[in-house]
C-alpha cells in the first residue's frame, strides 16, 4: 500500500512483493489495495489491538467483542470502497 501511496503503479509494487502474490489470488490482491487506504489500514491494526487488549481482560465478552471488531472491520472496509468507486468515476 505505501508503495501506490507513494506513486508507484499498482501492478510495479506487485511484482515487487517477496514472496511474490499467488496468481489466482493476484486480482483479489489488487481489489483489497484499491479498497483500503493506509488510513483505513492504520485504523483497521489499532480497532483490532484494542478488541484483543478487551477480550483478555473480558475473556467472558471476547465473543461479543470479536463480532463487534468483525463489524468495525466490515464498516472500515465499506467505506474504503465506497471512495475506491467514487474515485474511479
Amino acid at each position: 500500500r505505501s508503495s501506490v501511496d507513494g506513486g508507484r503503479p499498482l501492478e510495479d509494487a506487485l511484482r515487487e512483493l517477496r514472496p511474490p502474490p499467488f496468481f489466482k489470488q493476484r486480482d483479489m490482491l489488487m481489489r483489497h489495495v484499491r479498497t483500503w487506504t493506509a488510513a483505513d489500514l492504520s485504523a483497521a491494526v489499532v480497532r483490532c489491538a484494542e478488541a484483543a487488549k478487551s477480550a483478555r481482560l473480558n475473556s467472558a465478552l471476547e465473543d461479543a467483542i470479536a463480532e463487534r471488531l468483525v463489524l468495525n472491520l466490515v464498516q472500515i472496509a465499506a467505506r474504503g470502497k465506497q471512495s475506491a468507486v467514487g474515485a474511479r468515476r
